[in-house]
């Protein structure tokens, strides 16, 4: 009997073999007839939104305790008008008036915020490439069924929470999960005991995106038993929190009603003890009370909400409610995710060592403007830079230059290059446009390998056959025996440039060392038994740069009393680092682990 596919499961340590069983399927994928069986029994790959309906909406204005004191205050007017033949029609006017104000502005604002936060839920992945009867097939990432084989390569966006059993140079961007900015290197195999969401590298899971290479893996979890579904789950189910202006209007909508019914019977009581007529006294106690209710006050509080919802708007913050745009002027702590809000999420390069000087590169994101500092640039530092772009998957594209296809990483390394305006480079871009083009031709590739930690790339240049090597400082510094200073080759002193490599680990940069290798110009492939004695250049440092308009708001939060905290699923390091630079716990020094939390 087929077994439940299970958040609870733990498939990173099973063996694919395992997960076939389980799933009762294989690498040849499932038979069109059984997919249809279990898209029936396990619903379509999607995240459900309860949208209410516009009347529901519309309804909703209406949930308010003041609202009701007017809807009341207007029955009551207009009965006595029919049948007392009292003066008070314009009293009933103002007041339906009022009502009917409050609840347009308030359904037109929810029913704005309600469409925006749809479109956000329905930004999904409209197909997938699976194996069906034997064969590739693509079909809509909505009809994923538990047990379906799905093949991915750089570029996708996974359809759904995926066990992968082949994969090949494969790294995916699991930000959108986990916070981390970096890419995660993907493997087959089983991972042995417990482990985080970032430490599952045989999974890749639904919302995220393969950055580079490529791999298959069979469906373990759709729709809403896939991770980013369980997150969305519990959001929905949270308990809906009272406002602070909620409960301010619910405490004096109680006090208003017991002081105008203890005002009213009192003066209903005085008129009687004077000996005034009943219904006189009937009618002059209404009055009183209609009087006492701020009939304008519901649609004063909703007018100057929807002015903030509005300002807000402006800057792109989505606010479903009109009541919670007040609760923001309560708020004495702010706690924020790191990537893609406090920080850019585009990798950027802000240090170089090279030649025994360091680089300070300015500019951030994937905009190639910037400014090396020293400016003057040795043919090591050159060098540097070239191994950066050429021996590199990554690719800059738009009209501006601002966005990478491939690996983050990579992408900074371009960026970098083409900051310097080094002439090859530039004729390669303005040419080509990709690192493919112009004089430097690549004539093979050894990939970058998670237990090797490197790349290498072989090119030819004007007849002459060079390697380009980038990869971790301390396995590249290994493979090199001497190094290029102020254009000369000399023996390698690696405790001083691994004593440089500390100290800019220690600013929480990722660090990759370049080297080269001049080969016979005969030779046409290249593997690793050729990656000895390589010349070492330099080294590029790169972080997740902080957002200009985040440091300016973290100031001002803090100008207003408001303490300001940093969501991350980066190493403690990492974190510190950015932090201190958008100012975030500079007077505490604190940072908490998970560990420390449980």
């Amino acid at each position: 009997m087929r077994s439940e596919p299970s958040n609870e499961t733990a498939w990173y340590r099973l063996t694919a073999e395992q997960v076939f069983e389980t799933l009762e399927s294989g690498e040849s994928g499932l038979t069109s007839e059984e997919s249809k069986a279990r898209l029936e029994r396990y619903g379509y790959n999607e995240l459900t939104f309860k949208k209410r309906s516009a009347f529901v909406r519309f309804l909703m204005q209406f949930k308010s305790p003041l609202i009701y004191i007017l809807l009341a205050s207007a029955a009551i007017t207009s009965t006595l008008s029919l049948w007392a033949g009292a003066e008070m029609w314009m009293d009933t006017t103002v007041i339906v008036a009022v009502v009917i104000a409050n609840t347009i502005i308030g359904y037109i604002q929810e029913g704005k915020a309600e469409a925006s936060a749809e479109a956000l839920l329905k930004m999904m992945t409209p197909t997938a490439t699976v194996v069906r009867d034997g064969g590739e097939a693509v079909i809509q990432a909505s009809e994923l069924v538990p047990g379906d084989v799905v093949i991915l390569e750089g570029g996708d966006k996974v359809p759904a929470d995926l066990r992968l059993f082949h994969t090949k140079n494969m790294s995916a961007d699991e930000a959108a999960i986990t916070g981390e900015s970096m890419p995660v290197t993907k493997h087959p195999d089983p991972i042995a005991g417990k482990a985080t969401i970032a430490d599952q590298r045989c999974m890749v899971f639904s919302g995220t995106f393969v950055t580079k290479g490529v791999g298959q893996g069979v469906v373990v979890g759709t729709g809403e038993r896939t991770e980013i579904g369980r997150i969305a789950k519990l959001i929905k189910e949270t308990e809906k929190i009272t406002t602070p202006l909620t409960r301010k209007m619910e405490e004096f909508t109680r006090f208003l009603i017991i002081a105008i019914l203890a005002i009213t019977i009192f003066n209903f009581a005085l008129a009687v003890w004077f000996e005034y007529g009943i219904v006189y006294a009937f009618l002059a106690s209404v009055s009183l009370a209609v009087a006492a209710i701020p009939e304008g006050l519901p649609a004063v509080v909703t007018m100057a909400l929807a002015i903030g919802v509005t300002a807000m708007a402006r800057k792109d913050s989505i606010v479903k409610r009109l009541p919670a745009a007040e609760t923001l002027g309560c708020t004495t702590v702010i706690c924020s995710d790191k990537t893609g809000t406090l920080t850019k999420n585009q990798m950027t390069v802000s240090r170089i060592y090279s030649g025994g000087t360091d680089y300070v590169v300015s500019g951030v994101g994937y905009n190639p403007e910037g400014e090396f500092t020293p400016s003057r640039m040795s043919e090591e530092m050159i060098g540097t830079l070239k191994v950066g772009y050429f021996c590199n998957n990554a690719k800059v594209v738009g009209e501006d230059g601002h966005a990478v296809i491939g690996d983050p990483t990579e992408g900074a390394l371009l960026v970098s290059a083409m900051k310097a305006g080094i002439e090859e480079i530039k004729e390669i871009e303005e040419d080509a446009g990709s690192t493919q083009g112009g004089s430097m031709q690549r004539l093979d590739e050894v990939p970058f390998d998670s237990e090797q930690q490197y790349m290498a790339t072989l090119h030819e240049r004007n007849g002459e056959r060079i390697i380009y090597v980038k990869g971790s400082p301390e396995r590249v510094i290994g493979m090199c025996g001497t190094r290029m200073m102020d254009g000369s080759i000399e023996p390698i002193d690696r405790g001083a440039i691994l004593e440089k490599a500390e100290e800019m680990a220690e600013e929480a940069l990722r660090l990759l060392a370049m080297a080269y290798k001049v080969v016979p110009p005969d030779r046409m492939s290249i593997d690793r038994s050729d990656l000895t004695d390589l010349t070492f250049l330099g080294i590029e440092g790169m972080i997740d740069p902080p957002r200009d308009e985040a440091i300016d708001g973290v100031r001002m939060c803090k100008s207003a009393g408001i303490r300001v905290a940093m969501v991350t699923g980066d190493h403690v390091t990492t974190a510190k680092a950015i932090a201190g630079k958008l100012g975030i716990g500079t007077d505490e020094k604190r940072a908490l682990t998970g560990d420390d939390l449980s």
